[in-house]
């Protein structure tokens, strides 16, 4: 049974075709870097991390870029209050992303472009819509002008994603020729960061910056693009407004999108971040139990974080790893699984190529860890288990540790298949031009 993703374009499960045999491009929205990680943004890493770790163990090549704005007016107005330099503060919060997600075990992507790294990519793409008449110049200002792009608003109807509430950041704004049009080009007001063009100093406006970066890393239509549900409007409904008018493309056959993480039952306001960061929550928890707590609820679900769920969390991850400390590793997982011959490596595939049914999977390993233990307490140890169950510990772990990442990595293991010629953060060049069953895991029981 080959991978089906629900893709918000369509509003349907689809299987992912690549568009290049073999091969796999994802483009994810990154951080604004102008604060600490918290864990809505952990949501986002980890799941898209596993994403990633699935498809490399399924044997494909995968280019994984996940961006960073570096540059906005909420960076400028911090860095102007602290008095330094925007680059200043942005590198700051990148390392600070990049320390809390490594100790949530998630993978470096294979590029992490900056918008400040790709202002020349961004001017060129203006240049070609203003000469496309798909967009204008007002003041200095440069605007996509929505009526050009027949279907627009196509992505947010299949979503059933409300403009209303979905963070809609574009404002009527003196010559415009429609509310609805948005920002390509921002006129310097003052003297922050700005750049020359041939409509005046200035600075890209948010939407074109992913598209710009994703073009450069990925080409102009690539397999996933992802983000959070509060990304489907207005951000990634104007990136393929922006890729229809540039290319003809979608920009990506598949769009991904997963629920918000809440917070005992309500919304994680942005008043609340500083209470509900990556780096805090690491000093009071297991980071593998947050990992493990954010991947027990299916992605198209909200996840509601209490500390009683996390602590639940904590207690499963720890009999867990009691279960690696009794067994070791027989080394002999990754192989078993690999050449199909495991029998819950088969139903854990089976459950992730359902629309990465993550907490289905959880289910089935736990299932096993349980029988494991009932079965290593009636033997008195490891060594007096059938062979079945022995080499059945050694998928377990794999799976647990590799895939998931919910326990440390076997040492030295890389998914070598799926990073063949990758360049790393540094980007390098560019690559290539519905069921919910098990929604969610009640760790508590296992």
């Amino acid at each position: 049974m080959p991978l089906r993703l629900r893709n918000t374009l369509t509003g349907s499960l689809e299987p992912l075709v690549p568009i290049r045999a073999g091969q796999i491009g994802i483009y994810v929205c990154g951080p604004t870097v102008y604060d600490h990680a918290h864990i809505g943004h952990a949501r986002s890493a980890v799941f898209f991390d596993v994403i990633v770790r699935f498809l490399r163990f399924e044997g494909y090549a995968v280019r994984y870029v996940r961006n960073f704005t570096d540059l906005d007016d909420k960076i400028l107005e911090r860095a102007g209050n602290e008095r330094i330099e925007a680059r200043e503060l942005a590198d700051r919060y990148i390392r600070s992303y990049r320390e809390d997600m490594a100790a949530l075990g998630v993978h470096a992507p294979d590029c992490e472009p900056r918008v400040t790294e790709h202002i020349e990519d961004i001017r060129g793409m203006v240049a070609r819509l203003v000469q496309g008449g798909h967009a204008y110049v007002q003041a200095g200002d440069v605007y996509y002008r929505v009526r050009s792009q027949g279907d627009y608003g196509r992505l947010a109807a299949a979503a059933q994603s409300d403009p209303a509430t979905a963070g809609f950041r574009v404002m009527p704004a003196e010559g415009k020729e429609d509310a609805r049009d948005f920002l390509l080009w921002k006129k310097a007001a003052d003297d922050g960061p700005a750049w020359e063009s041939p409509w005046g100093r200035g600075r890209p406006g948010w939407h074109i910056e992913c598209v710009a970066m994703g073009y450069r890393h990925l080409g102009s239509l690539f397999d996933i693009h992802g983000g959070g549900r509060d990304l489907i409007f207005p951000h990634h409904e104007n990136e393929r407004a922006l890729s229809r008018s540039l290319a003809g493309t979608d920009l990506a056959t598949h769009w991904v999108h997963h629920e918000l993480v809440t917070v005992n039952g309500g919304k994680l306001s942005k008043s609340m971040h500083s209470g509900y960061r990556i780096r805090d929550l690491c000093r009071r928890h297991d980071p593998s139990a947050i990992r493990l707590f954010l991947l027990s609820t299916h992605y198209r679900r909200p996840v509601d974080f209490t500390e009683r769920r996390l602590e639940e969390a904590v207690s499963a991850l720890e009999r867990l790893a009691g279960l690696a400390g009794r067994c070791g590793d027989t080394g002999e997982g990754e192989a078993r699984v690999a050449e199909g011959t495991s029998e819950l490596g088969a139903r854990f595939r089976e459950a992730m190529r359902q629309d990465i049914n993550i907490p289905g999977a959880l289910a089935l390993l736990f299932a096993s860890a349980r029988r494991i233990n009932r079965s290593l307490n009636a033997a008195g140890g490891h060594g007096g288990l059938k062979r079945q169950l022995r080499l059945e510990i050694g998928d377990l772990l794999f799976l647990c540790r590799n895939v998931l990442g919910i326990l440390p990595e076997s040492a030295g293991h890389v998914f070598s298949h799926g990073r063949e010629g990758v360049q790393g953060p540094s980007c390098g060049t560019l690559v290539h031009t519905d069921s919910t069953e098990d929604e969610e895991v009640d760790v508590k029981a296992r």
